[in-house]
């Protein structure tokens, strides 16, 4: 298990985060100004589950784990716990129910597809107290022309508690991808989840 702590500062806006790759030209542009002008002052803390029978017991190496965790610090959330946990519902349902107790943020990548041991959407959404359907429609959509595949894939987010649970595709650069097009969304819902106040004149009018 791999735990990074980045401290919390008060400093001047940072340049966009190189790390943020380009998805859609002009869309992209603006999620890096995003990440520019305010994501170093989140203060979430988050947990990242790859969920994979494979990477669970040592057979493959997890790289979904470590780029979603590049993505999250680029979107200012360094403060991030990493798993890997095999695709038994029960062990899913278990492990993102319990983090869900103390991270504001759990992201799960794998899963969402449709082989008989793909079972993350099964196991997660009996938790949500409110489903965000954006998310997941825009994870397939904002990725179409890239990879049309992925409409098959059945990753979206909600809410449990004060808690944002975002369901990713396995794929490192799926995860990169969706993670680029979901940073300001999951920046505002944290910030309301959290009860702080929305600082980024991008963020005016989201959710109205």
């Amino acid at each position: 298990m791999q735990r990074t702590i980045g401290a919390l500062a008060d400093k001047p806006p940072v340049a966009p985060a190189r790390n943020v790759q380009m998805v859609r030209p002009g869309r992209t542009l603006l999620i890096a100004g995003w990440v520019g002008a305010c994501y170093d002052r989140v203060m979430s803390t988050a947990v990242v589950f790859t969920i994979s029978d494979s990477r669970s017991i040592g057979e493959a190496a997890d790289l979904s784990g470590p780029a979603a965790v590049e993505i999250l610090a680029g979107l200012g959330i360094s403060d991030v716990e990493r798993r890997v946990i095999s695709d038994d519902s029960d062990a899913i349902r278990t492990a993102v129910q319990q983090a869900a107790a103390d991270a504001t943020l759990v992201l799960t990548t794998g899963g969402t597809g449709i082989s008989d041991r793909d079972r993350t959407p099964e196991a997660v959404r009996p938790l949500f107290d409110r489903e965000l359907p954006g998310f997941g429609e825009i994870m397939r959509t904002g990725s179409y022309e890239k990879t049309p595949l992925s409409i098959i894939s059945r990753g979206g987010a909600g809410i449990a508690g004060r808690t944002l649970i975002v369901m990713l595709p396995g794929s490192p650069n799926a995860v990169r991808d969706s993670l680029t097009l979901l940073g300001p969304a999951i920046r505002h819902v944290l910030k309301f989840l959290e009860n702080r106040p929305v600082d980024c004149r991008t963020e005016s009018g989201a959710g109205s």
